[in-house]
């Protein structure tokens, strides 16, 4: 029997281990085909680091037509060649490994009890959540997303998961202590990647139904889970049952964290974070105060 590498939140993928995988999702893939048969949208989640896309895609996974993976790296897969059932079959394999951790991550439970996790029967949608990842894999790599396209059948759904970037920068600070000029260079970079990959696949409109990126924002989602959650489905094509929408809610923050108190924020700082919120529409309102 193959040995499974990890694929859960793994950086980089040794070499060695994506030969392991590629001959595991080729032997998963024969046996698990059938499942795959219902899958008509394959979505993946972008974004920044701590802005909440962990818990928005672990409420998708929950619903019980879904398998989203966590940390899995699709876009990586689909780069280095594996075959549609060859990554949807990793996509489980990482759902059954991050239940092993009991769906724990940074000191977070992404469980949601009374949901779907983990249910592999009638499927129609599957993903992966990789938010900065998945965006420097695009904005690296421009055919990557026509590539997925054809691969899957369809253009991937990529859900855009915004936070107050000040929130999303003094969470940063205090995981890993680095410097918050390189911190906001850093986001930055996701932010100018994020606007590319915004015009390149069009931004969903609830109307209209059109677009292959849908915008939420992690403040909305603590103020109304259900109405969020429920437009989410939509986007991918899935009914939102209310036990279904009240399993999700019941594991929301009754209100948002104001990381950003945590943090004393210089004048230089602040005029530079200021600037990046005005620099696109996807982030209007934000601000220190707001």
């Amino acid at each position: 029997m193959t040995p499974v590498p990890p694929c859960v939140g793994i950086k980089r993928y040794p070499e060695a281990d994506v030969g392991l995988l590629r001959t595991f999702s080729a032997d998963a893939a024969r046996r698990e085909a059938p499942l795959f048969a219902g899958v008509k949208t394959v979505v993946v989640f972008i974004g920044y680091p701590r802005s909440g896309h962990s818990l928005f895609g672990s409420l998708l996974d929950a619903h019980p037509q879904a398998a989203v993976a966590h940390e899995l790296d699709l876009f990586h897969f689909v780069d280095r060649g594996f075959s549609r059932e060859e990554i949807l079959s990793l996509v489980l394999e990482n759902g059954r490994q991050f239940e092993a951790m009991d769906r724990k991550w940074m000191d977070y439970s992404y469980a949601v009890p009374g949901a779907g996790q983990g249910a592999t029967g009638d499927l129609r949608v599957m993903g992966d959540k990789k938010g900065a990842r998945s965006v420097r894999r695009l904005s690296a790599e421009p055919t990557l997303l026509a590539r997925a396209a054809a691969l899957f059948g369809a253009p991937p759904r990529l859900v855009h998961v915004a936070r107050n970037p000040y929130d999303i920068l003094a969470t940063r600070h205090r995981r890993s202590g680095a410097p918050m000029e390189k911190l906001i260079d850093v986001t930055s970079g996701l932010v100018r990647g994020v606007a590319r990959i915004r015009d390149a696949a069009g931004v969903w409109d609830d109307a209209f139904r059109r677009g292959s990126v849908l915008d939420v924002r992690h403040e909305d989602v603590i103020a109304d889970p259900r109405r969020e959650v429920r437009r989410l489905c939509s986007f991918v094509g899935l009914d939102a049952p209310p036990p279904f929408l009240d399993a999700c809610a019941a594991v929301i923050f009754p209100s948002p964290r104001r990381s950003r108190d945590t943090f004393p924020f210089t004048p230089d700082h602040r005029r530079r974070i200021d600037a990046l919120i005005a620099s696109e529409p996807f982030l209007a309102g934000y601000s220190f105060e707001g």
